[in-house]
């Protein structure tokens, strides 16, 4: 099942965080969802660290995260102070009003 959209990956803690849209993800089995993200990225390099992130699927009405997250912003950090973001009960953040939050676990990177 592909599934249509953008997402947001974020990982770190709510005070420190690297976040990136993605626009390419599938769900492989009933709890495996697979993502495509880019190489080199500020975002894949803390989220193939640290193991554990989250995927916010965007709502049609949020194109600016989406915007904000994404291209070449995501060779940098960005403002820390988004509203738009809660904590989950992992202590990664995710984005509010989103059509879906994951949290995710790295099981293997190609």
């Amino acid at each position: 099942m592909f599934v249509n959209g953008v997402g947001v990956v974020l990982c770190g803690s709510a005070e420190d965080y690297v976040g990136m849209s993605i626009a390419w993800l599938t769900k492989v089995e009933k709890d495996h969802v697979l993502i495509s993200v880019p190489k080199g990225a500020l975002g894949t390099e803390k989220l193939l660290e640290e193991g554990r992130f989250t995927l916010s699927l965007l709502a049609e009405t949020q194109t600016e995260i989406a915007r904000q997250f994404g291209g070449s912003k995501q060779k940098v950090v960005v403002e820390k102070d988004q509203t738009f973001l809660f904590s989950t009960d992992w202590g990664t953040p995710a984005v509010g009003e989103c059509s879906g939050v994951f949290l995710c676990e790295v099981i293997s990177s190609s």
